[in-house]
Parts: structure tokens; sequence; C-alpha cells
């Protein structure tokens, strides 16, 4: 069940000593949940903790966090389909929801049969792109277009040859001097955007620019805008729905 932590102060004084026992304000409390050594839980913890504390202050968020919590127990829990396609009646628990779905995605999914694949997200891209392995040492991380959404799955033609890598990842849009130009990348930077547009907007397999054009040049087909609706998977790879791959159980 959740819990608050107390803190404790000790003071000194000239002869004396004194301790107090101070209850923080719930709001500025730090809200535990069952779970948080488990997949889901664990990143729930580390990325939604604001979220997470705003929910357990709200008596009428109960229900989000009693879903939150069995999503978070065993992995591949039914309640993570629940928990992400449920209806918040609050404010904090929609955020807490938001947050989960963005930043926890690929680690707080149902998942069934077993897995045949190692995922992972980068370093400093989490909630943003994904890869995956296949890996006799694999895991129950998933990375798709489900999990981690507005991002474009791509695989190696011979894939699942093992040590090959799939990715999915997401269209980063950074301003030009007369435009915009566009790639698949696994990150994101302050800079970056999920679309563009203005002028004449060209693509090509995974690349995509936006600029005063008379015409798109040959290979380069016109487009409304850059999106990651557009483009597709770059020279030799396919795209697929999903990177993580699992055994029909």
């Amino acid at each position: 069940m959740r819990r608050y932590f107390v803190a404790l102060i000790y003071c000194g004084v000239t002869m004396l000593g004194c301790a107090f026992a101070l209850a923080l304000p719930e709001a500025a409390s730090t809200c535990h949940v069952r779970g948080e050594d488990a997949q889901c839980g664990s990143c729930v913890a580390a990325r939604c903790e604001t979220e997470t504390n705003g929910c357990c202050g709200d008596k009428a968020c109960d229900p989000t966090i009693t879903l939150l919590e069995s999503c978070s127990e065993p992995t591949g829990s039914p309640s993570c389909a629940s928990f992400l396609v449920s209806t918040p009646t609050t404010t904090a628990g929609a955020s807490l929801q938001a947050c989960v779905r963005t930043r926890c995605g690929a680690f707080c999914q149902t998942v069934s049969g077993t897995s045949k694949t190692s995922c992972r997200e980068p370093t400093g891209a989490e909630g943003v792109s994904c890869a995956c392995v296949t890996s006799k040492d694999t895991n129950d991380v998933v990375c798709s277009t489900t999990s981690i959404p507005q991002t474009l799955c791509c695989a190696p033609t011979t894939w699942p040859e093992e040590g090959q890598e799939c990715q999915c990842l997401p269209l980063n849009c950074l301003p030009t001097e007369t435009g915009c130009t566009c790639s698949l990348l696994p990150y994101r930077t302050v800079t970056s955007t999920s679309r563009c547009s203005g002028g004449k907007c060209c693509v090509n397999r995974d690349v995509c620019s936006c600029g005063p054009f008379d015409a798109c040049a040959p290979g380069y087909a016109e487009v409304s805008e850059c999106s990651i609706d557009v483009v597709a998977c770059g020279e030799r790879r396919v795209n697929v729905a999903s990177c993580s791959l699992r055994s029909t159980p």
C-alpha cells in the first residue's frame, strides 16, 4: 500500500537536546506504491515521482493508483492494458497516466508468451526511442510504435538474425536558414520538433526537408509537411510494427 515518509529533525543546544518528529505536508512527501522493484514500478518511481505524489494526495485518485499497482507487480499483468486505456476521473490521475504512457511505455505493457529479444532505451532518450537485439539474454521491455508512440520501427532486411538490431526512432526536425530538415534519430534536442512545414516539403525515405524549393529533387516526393507519417525506413531496412519479439504462448 501507499505510504509517506516522515521527516525526523534533531537539534542540539547548550546542555539540552531536542528531537522533533515532523510530518511533511502530504503534497511535499514521497509516495511509494507496490511493485517499485519490478520493471514497470521502478520506471514509474524514477520518472513519474511528481505525478505519483499528486495522485497519492488525492483520495479520488485511488482507483488510478490501484490499477498502477496491479500493473507494476507482475510483469505483463493484464492491468497494464487496463491502466493505459482507462479514463481517470481526476486531473492528478490523468497526469500520472500520461506520464506512464510517455515516459514508461516500454516497461508498462501487457505481454504474453516468451521474449526472444533484449530491448533497451538509449541513455538520455527515455520514452523517446528504443532498440532491440536478438539474444539469449532476453527481457520483457516492449519496443514498438505502441509502447513508444510517434516512432517508426525499422529492422534489417534479414531481421531477426542473431546479433542484428532493430530500432524504433522518432522524427527529429531542425530549423535551417531557409526552412527545416528532418531525419530519424534516437534522441531529441532542445530545438528539434516532431514535424515541420513551410514552402515545399520533399521526402526521400528517412529524410524530409521543407524550404523555398521550385521542385523536389529527383528521388524525392512532395508532401504537405514533414512528419513521422510520411517518412520510411532507410536503405536495406524494412518497417516493422514492433522490434520486440515474443513466442506464441
